[in-house]
């Protein structure tokens, strides 16, 4: 009988061994649950005071991205003027240029466009 006693008493202090390492391991993965917990309610507490913020800094994106759109757009107007008047005022330099060219033409002697002679151009251009 004592031998069984024995092999009772072995068995109650393994398993209690076991029942002891068991809990140890409960215990720290409670720990770990409670922090995860907590870290998880700190980030949605977060995620609650940001959300207002991000729903802002969108509507502020998309402004600025149709803002962005109609200054483009505007840029592209300004560029096409620029070129028309680009244009423009280089006709009108050329048109400067003929007018005075016409100018200088009036107030010059009249040319006649004949041909004149290699012996003519000697004497002076003369007939």
């Amino acid at each position: 009988m004592e031998k069984v006693l024995q092999a009772i008493l072995d068995t109650k202090t393994s398993l209690e061994g076991k029942i002891d390492t068991v809990v140890a391991e409960v215990n720290t993965l409670r720990m770990e649950q409670r922090k995860l917990t907590e870290r998880v309610a700190t980030t949605e507490i977060t995620l609650k005071l940001t959300q207002p913020d991000i729903t802002d800094l969108k509507q502020r994106l998309q402004q600025q991205e149709t803002e962005i759109l109609r200054l483009n757009k505007r840029a592209e107007e300004a560029e096409g003027r620029s070129r028309r008047n680009t244009l423009r005022m280089e006709q009108r330099k050329l048109t400067e240029r003929v007018a005075t060219t016409e100018i200088t033409l009036k107030w010059r002697v009249p040319v006649s466009w004949r041909q004149v002679s290699s012996e003519e151009q000697k004497q002076g251009g003369s007939r």
